[in-house]
């Protein structure tokens, strides 16, 4: 009995191991600006 049980965790974890990976979803690039201080004030 022990045996079956044990085929059958290696044949799960098998199948498991061997699926292919989720694609991690890609981050959307963030601007950036290599301003003065000065710049980042608003004009009124």
């Amino acid at each position: 009995m022990a045996a079956i049980g044990h085929v059958a965790l290696f044949a799960i974890l098998s199948v498991v191991w061997s699926a292919k990976p989720v694609p991690l979803p890609t981050p959307k690039p963030v601007e950036v600006s290599l301003v003065d201080d000065v710049a980042l004030d608003q004009q009124a």
